[in-house]
């Protein structure tokens, strides 16, 4: 989780990238800098995975005076082959290529369209329960290991299905989103 900066997916593929395994993506030997996910393009998908990976300076290279050790990887933001990912890669990143942003204007794009198709219907809920953040409280047990409820994780966002803004997706959002009169069936 990243405390100094906040990054918001974009997109639902955005979204399903981050819960993928980073060192799973394709083919990264022909990728142009930047192209962190191996997808072809530069964009806010790759961003977002460079960011969550966690290795932005933290110099552990530099640190412990490691040698001829690679800290962060391609997928991790170390476009120049360093060994860290510092600011360094992201202006290289930028200054080889074109960095593609998203075409769709968010100020006019409804808050129940998570997939960004333009129409909140049936594939944005599909998507949102997909996410696998509905109700998804977790067990709270007492030193004893007895059994003594759950709590809510706090750990949602809009593409994730929360539009109330409590950081949970519940049938609290699902009630807020159909009242709003925009789903289409």
């Amino acid at each position: 989780m990243l405390n100094a900066i906040s990054l918001r997916p974009e997109s639902l593929e955005d979204r399903n990238m981050l819960s993928a395994d980073p060192l799973s993506v394709g083919d990264c030997s022909s990728a142009d800098a930047g192209d962190a996910n191996c997808d072809g393009v530069f964009d806010s998908a790759d961003i977002v995975q460079i960011m969550q990976s966690g290795e932005y300076e933290d110099n552990l290279v530099k640190k412990n005076r490691i040698k001829n050790e690679q800290n962060s990887s391609w997928q991790e933001g170390d476009f120049d082959g360093d060994g860290e990912f510092t600011s360094h890669d992201l202006v290289y990143a930028l200054q080889q290529n074109q960095y593609e942003e998203r075409t769709s204007d968010p100020v006019s794009r409804s808050p129940w369209d998570v997939n960004d198709d333009g129409v909140f219907n049936s594939t944005d809920l599909v998507g949102v329960m997909a996410a696998g953040e509905y109700e998804d409280n977790e067990a709270v047990f007492d030193n004893d290991r007895e059994y003594k409820g759950t709590r809510n994780v706090r750990n949602s966002n809009a593409l994730e299905g929360d539009w109330d803004g409590d950081l949970e997706f519940t049938s609290a959002d699902i009630v807020l989103a159909m009242q709003s009169g925009e789903y289409v069936v």
